[in-house]
């Protein structure tokens, strides 16, 4: 039996609670340093396919420069810039309110076609043209890596004729889009994006009256734009391509388009024709016959304005917030798995996990972005925690116990020692306990009669039923030796009434045996008697052994003379014989013979001994 290692109650519990702190604190950190950032925009993609499309604003019409429109004019790329002059002249006469045109014209078209673009642009006053960042290298400076960059926008010919925003969108870890930065400063001036002026223009607000707070807040008339860390705000994406409704770029120009169609509209032109690669992936992806198709720019520039005029901005929530759900829903795990088991832990942490992502999901229906995997991470990195933990300490040191005495005491006394492992003092200790030696008469003359067979499955049938005897009164057998059974009572567990039980175990073995021997008379075999030696008082009780191999038993003076009584039965032709410190501490709840004194090896003074007949 190896040695085992008990650890009070209140020491466990304070090192499961320091290392699911420890957990969670670590788990923060992580979050904090963004490690969580990819996995959490792939919940966020989640969120949106969990909650679906919502009604795009019919305000917000796509003209798409499309294989159609390309087969219908047969003009390669770049077309001349008299179809968008045109397209200009027929939008604005049919009440389009803001025409953003979502192709940068950096570079002069011969003839003068810039020319009538821009005297067609002046002239209704409503076009938006597009600029763009462009990274031109990167150096280093001051021991950092710094990106230089330069603004590229339309010929300035146009760029005077109508507004100018640039278009530029951030692009996550993984090469999404989720999000647009409505300002940006370069060469210390503010610039605003192509889809903000479009907005802004359309509500009828100037960008010298936006309030600005980087990384907090951008305020737009009575709309609060929400920014992230990174000074952008998320797009509440309306549906996947094709949400927005499109005509194609040459029925305008031909007027096949219904009367009153654009009238007060905000109308983008943009590419939707995929060898123009202007298309990116984001949560919604368009499945046609199998394949998905990632949004164009100009429908991701659609569901910008989308959210701006409809005010449906996703609010992220606060750092501070996302540090106490962490820290909190740790603690809170923590505390419960230092009080239940590591199975009714995984059921109430993966309850607690699907909560906590339902109500993610309702709130982003709510327009509310909850972080979801730090939180979710740190419960289950927490609930980990302390199953390793259990498994090394508690967990491990009850299947120890169970395998150390299951052999040996009752299945409820394994419990109890399970439920509380302080009972136990495995290094060696003096208590008062009392000793049952039973041991089968004439067992020598016997097996010379019988085959090895019939010996072994009598003698099994017989220890089989004594043991039980005892294991049913909450003694601990303690060991056979040859056809001899050692109990001991008021170990491992204490027992008040241990030398009472003690006898009560003698006088039920003995009705057992009257049993056996009825069953053996009638299948005419061997019959077996049996005498028994009971004895009170103080021991050694613990391992002995070697370290490879250790018994939890008891020694001493004692024992020997429990061990010595059983085999008194012989001279007195009796079957239980107690100690006289036995029969002190149960006098009045038995009916014994005495039986005068014996002198016993080791002892000066004769020993007084009694036979017990029944109990009172």
């Amino acid at each position: 039996m190896a040695e085992l290692k008990i650890y009070p109650k209140r020491r466990l519990f304070l090192i499961g609670l320091a290392m699911g702190i420890g957990v969670t604190v670590t788990m923060l950190v992580i979050f904090v340093l963004g490690a969580f950032d990819f996995l959490e925009n792939q919940f966020i993609d989640w969120r949106f396919l969990m909650r679906g499309e919502i009604e795009a604003d019919p305000r917000i019409v796509i003209i798409s420069i499309d294989e159609s429109s390309f087969s219908e004019l047969n003009q390669k790329w770049p077309w001349p810039r008299t179809y968008f002059a045109r397209l200009i002249d027929r939008l604005s006469r049919e009440g389009a309110k803001i025409i953003g045109i979502d192709i940068i014209m950096s570079e002069s078209y011969p003839g003068d076609q810039d020319e009538l673009l821009a005297r067609s642009a002046k002239m209704f006053g409503n076009v938006i043209f597009p600029s763009k960042f462009e990274e031109t290298r990167r150096v280093q400076w001051k021991g950092m890596q710094v990106t230089l960059e330069e603004f590229k926008g339309p010929i300035q010919i146009i760029s005077q004729s109508g507004d100018v925003g640039f278009l530029n969108l951030p692009h996550d870890g993984d090469g999404f889009v989720r999000r647009f930065t409505p300002l940006r400063e370069f060469q210390e001036k503010l610039h605003a994006s192509f889809d903000l002026k479009i907005a802004a223009r359309y509500l009828g607000i100037r960008l010298e009256d936006l309030k600005y707070a980087p990384y907090r807040t951008l305020h737009l008339g009575d709309r609060s734009i929400p920014l992230n860390r990174y000074d952008s705000a998320y797009i509440n994406f309306a549906g996947p391509s094709g949400t927005f409704p499109r005509i194609p770029f040459h029925q305008v120009l031909g007027g096949q388009f219904p009367p009153g169609f654009f009238e007060e509209k905000i109308v983008l032109v943009g590419a939707t024709f995929l060898d123009l690669k202007d298309f990116f992936s984001t949560p919604f992806l368009e499945e046609k016959e199998g394949e998905k198709y990632p949004l164009f720019g100009v429908e991701i520039h659609a569901n910008i304005i989308n959210t701006i005029l409809k005010d449906s901005f996703i609010k992220p929530s606060s750092p501070v917030l996302d540090r106490l759900i962490i820290l909190m829903g740790g603690a809170l795990v923590v505390l419960l798995m230092l009080r239940i088991s590591p199975l009714k832990g995984a059921f109430l942490v993966l309850f607690i996990a699907l909560a906590y992502l339902g109500t993610s999901l309702w709130l982003f229906t709510q327009d509310i972005l909850l972080t979801t995997v730090g939180p979710v991470s740190t419960f289950g990195g927490v609930y980990i925690s302390q199953v390793v933990f259990r498994y090394f300490t508690e967990e491990r040191e009850k299947r120890r116990i169970r395998g150390m005495f299951q052999r040996y005491v009752s299945p409820d006394v394994v419990d109890r020692l399970i439920q509380d492992p302080t009972k136990l003092r495995l290094g060696g200790e003096k208590r008062e306990l009392s000793v049952l030696f039973s041991d089968i008469r004439g067992f020598t003359s016997i097996s010379e009669k019988l085959t090895p067979e019939e010996l072994l499955n009598q003698l099994n049938q017989y220890l089989s039923a004594m043991t039980s005897v005892v294991l049913r009164n909450g003694g601990m057998l303690d060991k056979y030796v040859g056809d001899a059974i050692m109990a001991v009572f008021g170990a491992p567990l204490e027992l008040e009434n241990h030398a009472l039980v003690a006898c009560k175990t003698a006088l039920e073995m003995m009705e057992e045996l009257r049993s056996l021997q009825q069953v053996w008379e009638n299948e005419s075999k061997s019959i077996l008697d049996i005498g028994i030696g009971i004895n009170t008082g103080e021991m050694i009780i613990g391992n002995v052994g070697s370290p490879k191999r250790m018994d939890y038993t008891v020694i001493g003076d004692n024992v020997n003379l429990a061990s010595r009584l059983e085999g008194v039965n012989k001279e007195f032709g009796t079957h239980i014989i107690l100690s006289r410190s036995t029969y002190e501490m149960v006098r009045g709840d038995i009916t014994v013979r005495g039986l005068g004194e014996i002198k016993v090896k080791g002892k000066e003074n004769p020993v007084p001994i009694y036979e017990l007949v029944e109990m009172k």
